[in-house]
This record gives structure tokens, C-alpha cells and sequence, in this order.
């Protein structure tokens, strides 16, 4: 009886979990997410709408190597939520963006959340991992379509001022320019 509980917990699967909130922890101290962003700039050109398309696959990326939802979330949101506030973005749609790229790290292989479940349900993790690659593509795919719809929608809201009609031309052409 006493030897069970032992048993469940000393399982070589549950010894993954505490490696991958190690490595969200490496990947936060190391800045890696900074110089990323760095990358994703250069690449979008200066688009804002590209950028948060950008943001959202970094995201996905982290939530693939660190298997930690917090931790993917605490490292894009230092350095991500800041940045598209600075080219565009409002706080809410640039919070809510990060914040739902940061959850992809739940379902997108490798996941905590995943290898306790397969644990819990006795499920090979392996075939969780492989089950869950689609859902993980299209859930990126429609957290990137709400975005830019939201981000389109703040954009016709804009006041039509001479500055907010500037900056509205600016960030209508970043987008379109593709």
C-alpha cells in the first residue's frame, strides 16, 4: 500500500516536467526572446500587422521548446507586448495577442499539460504529442486571424484628425505592403 504512491510519482515521465519549467527559465533569463523580437522587426519591415502576425508564431515557437504556458507567456510578454504597443498596437489588443500566443504552449507538443494527462490517463505521451500537432497549427492560424481582424477594426476607428489620419495612412500602408 505504502509503496503506490511512490510508485505514480516516481514515473520517468514526470521527471520531464520540472526540465521544461527549467528551460522557460533559461529561455527568460537569457533575453533570447529580445534578440527574436530583434529578428521578427527586421523581417516585418516595419508592418505592424505583420508584426503581430510574427509575434504570434514566435509564440507558438517558445510554446514548442519550453513546454511552459507561464513561462512562454512571462518571456514574449517582457519584450513583445511593450513593442507592438510602440508601433501601433493598443494595450488591449497587444496584451490579449501575447497573452493567447503565450497559451499555444499548452497544446503545442511539448506540453506540460500534455505529459500530465498522458500520465493521469496512462496514454502514451508520444501519441499525445503527435495528436496534437494539428490542433496546435490551427489554433496559431486563428489566434493570427483575430488579431488582424481586431487590428484592422482599431484601425477604421481612428479618429480622423490630421495626426491619428497620418498615423492611421501609416500603419493601413505597413499592412498592405506586403
Amino acid at each position: 500500500m505504502q509503496v503506490e504512491p511512490y510508485r505514480v510519482i516516481a514515473s520517468y515521465t514526470l521527471t520531464t516536467i520540472p526540465l521544461f519549467v527549467l528551460m522557460a527559465q533559461f529561455i527568460v533569463q537569457s533575453k533570447i526572446v529580445s534578440d527574436l523580437y530583434l529578428i521578427v522587426y527586421k523581417l516585418s519591415k516595419g508592418k505592424s500587422g505583420l508584426l503581430g502576425v510574427l509575434s504570434v508564431v514566435i509564440g507558438a515557437f517558445l510554446g514548442g521548446v519550453s513546454g511552459s504556458t507561464t513561462g512562454s507567456s512571462a518571456a514574449l510578454g517582457q519584450v513583445a507586448v511593450p513593442e507592438l504597443r510602440k508601433h501601433g498596437f493598443r494595450d488591449d489588443i497587444a496584451g490579449s495577442t501575447i497573452a493567447a500566443a503565450g497559451s499555444l504552449s499548452g497544446i503545442i507538443p511539448p506540453s506540460i499539460v500534455l505529459i500530465l494527462y498522458g500520465v493521469v490517463t496512462e496514454t502514451p505521451i508520444g501519441t499525445l504529442f503527435i495528436g496534437a500537432i494539428i490542433p496546435g497549427v490551427l489554433m496559431t492560424i486563428v489566434i493570427i486571424f483575430v488579431m488582424l481582424f481586431l487590428y484592422n477594426r482599431d484601425i477604421k476607428k481612428l479618429p480622423s484628425t490630421s495626426k491619428a489620419n497620418q498615423l492611421k495612412q501609416q500603419r493601413t500602408s505597413r499592412f498592405l505592403e506586403r
